[in-house]
Formats: structure tokens, C-alpha cells, sequence
């Protein structure tokens, strides 16, 4: 997977899979933020530092639920 050269300022990664540093890497290296969205479990302690910001999805739960 490729970052696209498109015009973006931020862009925010919902994932579990560890092995997208790489596109994050590769976005911030572009000059744009990365967001990353995941639950709290299924995220390293390394892998939340990557980012410009982590957004933990178990605070969010009762918000995304389905109903």
C-alpha cells in the first residue's frame, strides 16, 4: 500500500494491523499528520507513538456501538 500524492493535511488510520507503520511512516514523511484509531488491546505500546495522535477506541465505545 502506497500513500496517494493527493492533497491531504491529515490523515487517520483505523486498524488493528500493526504492519501499517510503514504507510504511516510514509504519510508523516510526506509532512502529513497521521491519526491512528484502534483498541487500546489490539495496539503494541510502540505502535500508538507512530502516529501524530492516538485515538483510543475503547474510550469511544458506548458512542459506536450499534444499535
Amino acid at each position: 500500500m502506497q500513500v496517494s500524492q493527493r492533497n491531504f493535511s491529515v490523515g487517520i488510520l483505523v486498524t488493528r494491523d500493526e504492519d501499517s507503520k510503514g504507510i504511516v511512516g510514509e504519510a508523516k514523511g510526506m509532512g502529513r499528520k497521521m491519526e491512528i484509531a484502534a483498541f487500546g488491546d489490539s495496539a503494541s505500546r510502540e505502535f500508538p507513538q507512530c502516529g501524530n495522535r492516538f485515538i483510543r477506541l475503547d474510550d469511544l465505545v458506548d458512542e459506536i456501538a450499534l444499535e
